[in-house]
């Protein structure tokens, strides 16, 4: 009866904010692009089992082509510009993500299935506050303890685990790109929406291209960010010099065992089920 009477107006955290495309591509040197393999995978509501959107399948091939971007964006552009101009980049995506924050915390309640009210009031705010907080550091490295002239590692392998989707990406992305790095990132193959919404704002933002790169995919894909074999076997395609993992034990203990040959200089790793966080520095001859 009430339903008769009265007109309710949409919830401020109406999912009618969130414009979801049928089907994702990968976001590689700045452009939304295809898989080699053309598969793609579905991102489900974990509350009503309804298919959100498609996502693409990454593959080797595509994790080799989104290292090469971001290798020449950090050759070219990303280690070139200055810190007080990185700043400027990441102070522009702490603003959008404020300005899109209802759009991100309704779209990571669907695709994640945690309650709005952890997602409006905890975990977007808290990532744009992640990137305000790293830009403001972009320009004053030398007084973080790196000495006085600090240099980048160049190329950051990331895997972002499920539980807080984008705001582990903010955890990862926000530093890497203060201290002059580029990256390459895998979010979880059940959570991934956030993370290629994160895309749309490196676009807006008009971060150089290459800079910021994520492929999709499953545990395949996140392996392949790894010096895969055809990483080991073609010289022309180029290593990624730092890593940062986050997931289960087999996440946080395989890749770090195949890493151990490679020439990967570093890593961190999210040892979550001990419920400390590990940096292991793995040094190459």
């Amino acid at each position: 009866m009430a339903a008769d009477i009265f007109e309710y107006a949409p919830a401020p955290e109406s999912r009618a904010i969130v414009k979801l495309k049928s089907e994702y591509g990968l976001f590689i040197n700045g452009k939304w692009v295809s898989p080699q393999s053309k598969k793609k995978f579905a991102s489900i509501n974990p509350a009503t089992e309804e298919v959100l959107a498609k996502v693409s399948q990454g593959s080797q091939a595509d994790i080799d082509k989104a290292v090469k971007a971001a290798r020449v964006a950090y050759n070219k552009v990303w280690s070139k510009t200055k810190p007080k101009e990185r700043a400027k980049y990441l102070f522009r995506i702490a603003r959008l993500l404020q300005e899109r924050a209802r759009e991100f915390a309704v779209l990571e309640s669907l695709d994640n299935g945690k309650p709005i009210r952890e997602t409006r009031d905890v975990d977007i705010p808290l990532s744009a506050a992640h990137f305000f907080y790293h830009a403001g550091w972009a320009d004053k490295l030398e007084y973080a303890g790196y000495g006085d002239n600090p240099k980048p590692y160049g190329v950051v392998a990331q895997i972002i685990p499920w539980n807080f989707p984008l705001l582990m990406l903010a955890w990862k992305v926000a530093p890497a790109l203060a201290t002059g790095n580029t990256v390459v990132l895998k979010p979880a193959e059940t959570t991934p929406l956030t993370a290629l919404l994160f895309a749309e704002i490196c676009e807006q933002a008009e971060l150089p291209a290459g800079v910021v790169n994520i492929v999709t995919g499953d545990g395949t894909t996140g392996a392949a960010q790894n010096c895969g074999p055809s990483q080991v076997l073609n010289p022309a395609v180029p290593l990624n010099e730092y890593f940062l993992i986050g997931g289960n034990s087999w996440t946080d203990y395989g890749i770090p065992l195949s890493m151990a040959s490679s020439s990967i200089k570093a890593m961190s790793v999210a040892l979550d089920h001990d419920y400390y966080f590990k940096k292991v520095s793995l040094m190459t001859s």
